[in-house]
C-alpha cells in the first residue's frame, strides 16, 4: 500500500528538530516565533501586517525580510556554536594534547591550528548570534535603530523608544530589557560582557599568545614511573585556556602585577568547560527572548509607532567603496554556467521569493 505523500515543510521541520536534539540546541520557543513570523508574513501584505504603518510598500518588505532572516539567523548560529564546540571537544580529546615535538607530524600539527580556529568560529558565532537576537528585538519592539546594521553590543542597553511612543509598547521595551539583563547578570558576574569581548579581540585584532596548561591530576592513586628519551614538556597533557582579559594585548596583560598562574590572566577551566558552559546560556537566552518576542509579536500592537526613517535602506547608498564593489564580476566572468531555469528552496522561502517577485514587478511596472 502506498504511503501518503507528506508535506515537504513537515519532513524539513522534523529533520531540524533531530539536529537540534543531537547538537543541544533545542528551542522549541524560538521555532515557534519563527514559525509565527512566516505565518504573518504574505505578499498580498507586501511583508506583515504589523508593518503596516510604512506607507512605502518596498521599505515594508525589505524591514519584514529582515526580521524573518535575523530569526533565522539566530537558528543557524546557535547551530554553528554547537558544531564548532563538538570539533574542539573532538581536537582537544578527553585527556589533552602534548607540546609539538620533535616527533610531532604535520597532520597533529594541523590539529593543533584547528583548535584554535574552533574557539574563533564558536566565538563568531556566539557574537553572530546576539546580532541576530538584537535586530529580531529591533523589529518586534519597533525601536528607533537599524535592523540591518544591529549589533550584539546593544543588548546590552536595550535604545529607548521615542517619549511619543504608547505605553504598552514602552511595557514591551522594558519586559525586553529587563529579560536581557536578567541573562547578562548571571553570575559568574559580567560572562555576556566578556564574551562580547573575546569576540571582538578573535574577529577584529591580532593574536593572542594562546596557552595550554597542564591538566589536573585525575584521583589520588599510584603514578607509575616510565623511562622514556623525549623530554617531559612533550608528554605532559595539556589543554587550552582562555584569556582572563582578552580585550588587553599582550603587553599589558603579561607584564601587570599578576602572576603567569593568575586567573586574571588565564582563566581557570579549559577553553572546553568554558565554551560549553556560553552555549548552554546563548540558548537559553534565545529560547526566552524568543518566547517573549512572540507574545509581543501576535499580542496587541495598537497605535505602536514604527520608525520607518530609521529602518530605510536604500537600493543605492552612494557610498564610494559599495560603488567600487560593484564593479567586482567575478575572477572567472566567462565561466560557462548555464542559466537556472528553476530554483529550489526551503518551502518558507518561497514565500519570501514570492514577495521578492511581486517587488520586482512593481518596480518595473513604476519604471
Amino acid at each position: 500500500m502506498a504511503q501518503p505523500k507528506r508535506d515537504p515543510a513537515d519532513v524539513a521541520a522534523e529533520r531540524d528538530l533531530e539536529i537540534d536534539r543531537r547538537l543541544g540546541t533545542e528551542t522549541p520557543q524560538l521555532g515557534k516565533l519563527s514559525e509565527a513570523l512566516f505565518e504573518a508574513y504574505t505578499a498580498e501584505a507586501w511583508g506583515f501586517d504589523q508593518f503596516s504603518a510604512i506607507a512605502d510598500e518596498e521599505q515594508r518588505a525589505v524591514a519584514s525580510d529582515l526580521t524573518l532572516s535575523a530569526v533565522e539567523g539566530v537558528e543557524v548560529n546557535l547551530r554553528e556554536m554547537a558544531l564548532c564546540l563538538m570539533d574542539l571537544d573532538e581536537l582537544v580529546g578527553p585527556n589533552g594534547r602534548t607540546m609539538p615535538g620533535p616527533e610531532t607530524t604535520v597532520e597533529e600539527l594541523i590539529d593543533g591550528k584547528r583548535t584554535h580556529r574552533a574557539v574563533t568560529d564558536f566565538t563568531r558565532a556566539f557574537g553572530s548570534t546576539l546580532d541576530c537576537l538584537a535586530a529580531a528585538t529591533i523589529a518586534v519592539l519597533c525601536l528607533p535603530s537599524s535592523i540591518q546594521s544591529a549589533s550584539g553590543a546593544s543588548l546590552l542597553n536595550v535604545i529607548e523608544l521615542p517619549a511619543a511612543a504608547p505605553a504598552s509598547q514602552q511595557e514591551a521595551r522594558g519586559r525586553a530589557a529587563n529579560l536581557i539583563e536578567a541573562h547578562a547578570e548571571r553570575d559568574p558576574a559580567g560572562w555576556l560582557a566578556w564574551m562580547l569581548e573575546l569576540r571582538n579581540a578573535v574577529i577584529h585584532r591580532g593574536h593572542l599568545t594562546g596557552v595550554w596548561m597542564t591538566m589536573p591530576r585525575k584521583g589520588s592513586g599510584p603514578q607509575l614511573a616510565v623511562w622514556s628519551e623525549t623530554g617531559i614538556s612533550h608528554l605532559i597533557r595539556m589543554q587550552p585556556h582562555l584569556r582572563g582579559k582578552p580585550w588587553q594585548p599582550d603587553m599589558l596583560s603579561l607584564t601587570g602585577p599578576e602572576t603567569p598562574a593568575d586567573a586574571l590572566i588565564w582563566l581557570p577551566e579549559p577553553t572546553t568547560a568554558t565554551l560549553r558552559e556560553v552555549k548552554v546560556r546563548a540558548v537559553a537566552l534565545a529560547e526566552e527572548l524568543s518566547e517573549l518576542l512572540l507574545d509581543l509579536f501576535t499580542g496587541e500592537r495598537t497605535d505602536w509607532e514604527l520608525p520607518e526613517a530609521k529602518w530605510r535602506l536604500e537600493r543605492v547608498t552612494g557610498r564610494p567603496r559599495e560603488a567600487k564593489a560593484a564593479q567586482f564580476k567575478g575572477f572567472d566572468p566567462d565561466y560557462p554556467a548555464p542559466p537556472p531555469s528553476e530554483m529550489r528552496v526551503h518551502p518558507r522561502s518561497a514565500q519570501r521569493l514570492e514577495l521578492a517577485e511581486r517587488l520586482r514587478q512593481a518596480n518595473q511596472e513604476a519604471d
